[in-house]
């Protein structure tokens, strides 16, 4: 290449050249490569420079013709360069058709829908307020429109309420289910239906009722339906249930609370159902009024507005010190399929009562018995006895110590208070007072004492009433001086109740002229010949029923058991090798022997006298032994009879006197 050729700059030359300058001036040796690379280091363009009018503005190939090699490497990339460009367009054209058919096909649905009969083109909608006070009247309407090209024919609108909803001036009966015949809607056309309506409930409680249009069009059997719902939040209760009762109360001491109803509407409600839920350990004492069923449930016949129905509750919380107990009252309207059942809440109220320790701790035993209920049998005394204890770390004065008797069941002239005690039996109290009993006039922190008395129950022919009971109902009250020498009055309560269970007589003895079977054999029983005897064992229960009765006895090993028992179902068992014999019986009804007949069985034996046993009446059946639970008290009762010999001084054939001699063997 010429030298001065070669100072030129590498971009004056064509492809080749260029390549080649570039090449020799990055590879150049000597004094040409290093005069190159300073002219290109120090070469400025300037706008009146030939170079740069004829350097080009945009990019561009030399105007001379490539060479061959050059258009073999440039030609493949052209032709990708192409075919990349017609897949550009051929997506393009292919998308673009696809939007078009979508736009086209919409287009037809939706100009087609609406000329076509469709449950869309039914509108059924609510209208109303969002919020409405709780028996309070309140309008809402429901509207029904038309937009299908035919008629709706035989339209029928069915609306269905939430519980606790009803008509103006018909609150009595509840409203739950609606049917309106709108008859046929033409094109265009639509139906408006008013609702007045009240809504009983609780405070912020959700109302939520449904609507839905049944229809029928020309030419088709099918049913359509169109539905709908709407809510709405209740602001007030109808009904407002207040308790006035202390946030605290003492563990063990008797209680009072006292539950209001109250009518916060316009209308006079009937038919209401009060209930009130007692947490556990919370013994429902008494009430005023009494409930109506079981210790919870109040019927209120009619409420005017504004007027309040007490419930006056009398109750006995146990537990220890620091615990709460949550009372739960609900008035509402009650469920006509399950009587005692609310089936809409009107008015609802939560009461929470802590518990704290009594300033005097009392005991009580009655019989040794420690419970809170125990059982004393029918006819027997019940003897008390009431243990103090000062629990404050100051004394105590003028301690009074009441136990009120009420209920059924005591004898009252059979009270005797023991000590200095006195038993006023115009008002059931015995009472022991700090000017008759000196002990009692100051409790040193953490004394005590006890007094105690006794009572008789009633025996069961002088007891008139099923499941006999009484209670017992022990106050204590001192009084004690503050730091501000102001004296203050305390209180403390328990309560017991004593029920009386069933007393019921067990007999065994041997017949041999009647009874369900026919006895053979020479009477008196000979020496080794074979006489038969029916053995009875017969129970009388004068007051409570008796459960799980069972009685065993046992034969002696020369008396045979002949298989005959009677009644034939009795569940009598024999145990050959043992000789032990069995009754059970489910169930023993009260009044059995006193007012209806005694509960017997029967069973036959045999024996075969031997020589030694002449001028004896030999043993056949030994001692009955058993027991049985009284349902009433739960406690579990003993039984038991004596033996049972050859002796027939039961038999009606024979006196007493006859059936001892007839029982003696002979030769």
């Amino acid at each position: 290449m010429d030298r001065n050729q070669s100072k030129a700059p590498f971009w004056r030359f064509g492809s080749r050249s260029r390549i080649k300058a570039v090449d020799t001036l990055l590879h150049g040796r000597g004094e040409d490569a290093a005069e190159n690379v300073q002219a290109v280091r120090h070469h400025r363009l300037h706008p009146h420079s030939a170079l740069y009018e004829d350097a080009p503005t945009v990019w561009r190939e030399p105007q001379s013709q490539p060479s061959l090699s050059a258009r073999a490497i440039d030609e493949p990339h052209a032709h990708a360069r192409a075919a990349s460009h017609g897949w550009v367009w051929a997506l393009f054209l292919g998308s673009l058709l696809f939007f078009l058919g979508v736009a086209a096909f919409s287009l037809y649905v939706w100009l087609g829908d609406r000329n076509a009969v469709s449950v869309r083109n039914v509108a059924l909608s609510f209208d109303g307020p969002l919020t409405t006070g709780g028996g309070e009247e309140a309008l809402f309407t429901l509207t029904l429109r038309n937009q299908n090209p035919m008629d709706l024919k035989n339209a029928v609108l069915t609306v269905e309420y939430p519980d606790g909803t009803r008509k103006p001036g018909d609150i009595a009966t509840p409203l739950r289910t609606q049917r309106i015949p709108l008859g046929d809607v033409k094109p265009g056309d639509e139906r408006v239906q008013q609702l007045r309506l009240l809504f009983f409930g609780n405070q912020n409680e959700v109302k939520e009722f449904r609507a839905r249009v049944e229809y029928t069009i020309e030419g088709s059997r099918a049913t359509y339906v169109k539905e709908a719902s709407y809510t709405t939040t209740l602001t007030s209760s109808p009904i407002i249930v207040r308790m006035s009762a202390v946030s605290e109360v003492v563990s063990g001491q008797i209680s009072e609370f006292l539950v209001e109803v109250v009518n916060n509407s316009e209308q006079t409600l009937r038919n209401l159902l009060a209930e009130v839920q007692l947490p556990p350990s919370v013994r429902f004492v008494g009430a005023e009024p009494s409930p109506g069923t079981g210790a919870s449930l109040w019927r209120i016949a009619q409420l005017p507005p504004q007027a309040i129905f007490p419930i006056r509750l009398t109750l006995l919380p146990t537990g220890t010190e620091g615990e709460v107990r949550t009372f739960r009252v609900t008035v509402g309207e009650e469920h006509p399929d399950a009587p005692g059942t609310i089936v809409a809440a009107f008015g609802s109220l939560l009461w929470e009562v802590r518990l704290s320790s009594p300033f005097v701790r009392l005991a009580v035993e009655v019989n040794g018995q420690k419970d809170e209920t125990v059982s004393v049998p029918a006819g027997s005394p019940a003897a008390f006895n009431i243990t103090y204890h000062n629990t404050l770390p100051v004394s105590v004065y003028d301690l009074v110590i009441e136990a009120r008797l009420r209920g059924e069941g005591f004898d009252k002239f059979s009270v005797e208070p023991e000590g200095q005690g006195f038993y006023d039996s115009t008002q059931n109290i015995v009472r022991w007072h700090p000017r008759d009993l000196p002990v009692l006039r100051e409790i040193q922190p953490g004394g005590s004492g006890s007094v105690a008395f006794t009572i008789t129950t009633l025996p069961p022919t002088r007891i008139t009433t099923r499941a006999p009971r009484f209670f017992v109902a022990i106050h204590a009250q001192a009084r004690r001086v503050l730091e501000t020498q102001v004296p203050e009055t305390l209180e403390a309560a328990v309560e017991r109740e004593v029920r009386l269970a069933t007393t019921p007589q067990l007999m065994q003895f041997t017949r041999y002229s009647d009874g369900p079977f026919t006895n053979t054999g020479p009477i008196p029983p000979k020496v080794d010949e074979r006489t038969t005897y029916t053995i009875t064992w017969r129970v009388v229960n004068p007051l409570n029923d008796l459960r799980k009765v069972r009685l065993s006895a046992r034969l002696p090993s020369y008396v045979e058991w002949t298989g005959n028992i009677y009644p034939a179902d009795a569940s009598i068992r024999f145990n050959p090798v043992s000789g032990e014999v069995v009754w059970e019986a489910e169930t023993i009804p009260a009044g059995s022997g006193v007012n209806r007949p005694a509960r017997e069985v029967s069973f036959q034996v045999a024996i075969r006298p031997g020589a030694s046993q002449v001028g004896n009446a030999p043993l056949l059946v030994s001692e009955v032994a058993g027991e049985a639970t009284d349902a009433f008290t739960q406690s579990v009762i003993p039984l038991s009879a004596p033996p049972a010999t050859t002796e027939l001084k039961l038999d009606p054939a024979y006196s007493r006197t006859e059936g001892s001699k007839v029982g003696k063997v002979v030769p």
